[in-house]
């Protein structure tokens, strides 16, 4: 610990994202936090906390005396606050945090009870629209494309299930846009992408998230590493380019849009050798129903965009190869 810090009084100890503090990773950071906060707490002074040793020492006596003596005053308790979208329900993750008498709060309305349906596992705003298609998975780019054309997504983020498919994709976007006539776009503008992604460095991912927020970007292509926490509120849209493998990962996603009582639209492009476990996976978990609409492009203008695609492809490819 850092000499001369002390966490002797500390009354909320506030915990975001808490699902991944109890991943396995984590575990010897919280344990480190939790002996931290007793010796401290035991101690009554900052004093004795330079070094394991005089610390270790101060808590066992403190903690003898208010065995022995009733007179002397406990430590206040600290009060935890738990955020997350998929707090797990595992009771031996849930002891390492050693919660007290904890209570579980879920932030939902008669609004979103009545659209997630009785038998629902996670809870999504009644402002979100949820869509899904099936599609081989070499025509993605292509879907993606046409989304993008025709003006059907919002500005937001397009999730994928790696950093190699994330830089590959934006740049394959990236050709495209600049390809196309600005006359050929609707309003005669056109989609501008960007990579946001580990690749990028920490400044350039901070003058992306400004010119996002200021209307300048379009649509963030991210990995999922690279995205978790974004919390930015012009986020009108969702894509899951790769499908979601759980559906954790899957509320984690589209929780980006549709907050704060505010509308937005998640669409996920499911593989033709996903179909099965997209649906199973909804199913079990009480999601498969009206609250998630199927979507299919028109043929004729994917057929447009096709001789678009291939020039974009080869273009991309030998930019990617060099």
């Amino acid at each position: 610990m850092t000499k001369g810090f002390t966490l002797q009084h500390l009354e909320f100890w506030v915990m975001d994202e808490a699902d991944r503090l109890l991943n396995e990773a984590n575990e010897e950071w919280l344990s480190k936090v939790h002996t931290a906060i007793e010796q401290d707490s035991l101690s009554g002074s900052s004093d004795i906390c330079h070094t394991p040793a005089s610390s270790l020492n101060a808590s066992v006596i403190r903690r003898a005396d208010l065995m022995l003596n009733p007179l002397v005053q406990p430590p206040p308790r600290i009060q935890k606050l738990l955020f997350s979208a998929t707090l797990t329900g595992d009771p031996a993750k849930l002891a390492r945090l050693k919660l007290v008498r904890p209570l579980y709060i879920a932030v939902t309305s008669d609004e979103d009870a009545v659209s997630n349906g009785p038998a629902a596992k996670y809870t999504f705003p009644s402002t979100l629209s949820e869509y899904f298609s099936i599609c081989p998975e070499e025509k993605k780019p292509l879907w993606l494309m046409y989304m993008l054309q025709n003006k059907i997504v919002g500005r937001g983020v397009c999730f994928t299930k790696s950093l190699e498919t994330a830089h590959r994709l934006a740049q394959l976007i990236q050709v495209w846009t600049d390809g196309v006539p600005s006359e050929e776009w609707p309003g005669g503008k056109k989609v501008v992408v960007a990579e946001y992604s580990s690749e990028v460095s920490f400044a350039e991912r901070t003058r992306l998230l400004r010119l996002f927020k200021e209307g300048n970007i379009d649509l963030l292509i991210c990995s999922d590493l690279i995205a978790r926490g974004l919390d930015i509120d012009q986020i009108e849209t969702v894509i899951n380019y790769d499908a979601p493998t759980d559906m954790s990962q899957y509320t984690h996603r589209v929780g980006r849009t549709a907050r704060a009582g505010k509308k937005g639209s998640a669409y996920t492009l499911v593989g033709v050798t996903q179909a099965h476990h997209f649906k199973t996976m909804m199913l079990e978990n009480g999601h498969w129903g009206p609250m998630l609409k199927r979507f299919d492009p028109r043929n004729k203008i994917m057929d447009s965009l096709r001789d678009q695609y291939k020039v974009a492809l080869e273009s991309a490819d030998s930019v990617y190869a060099q």
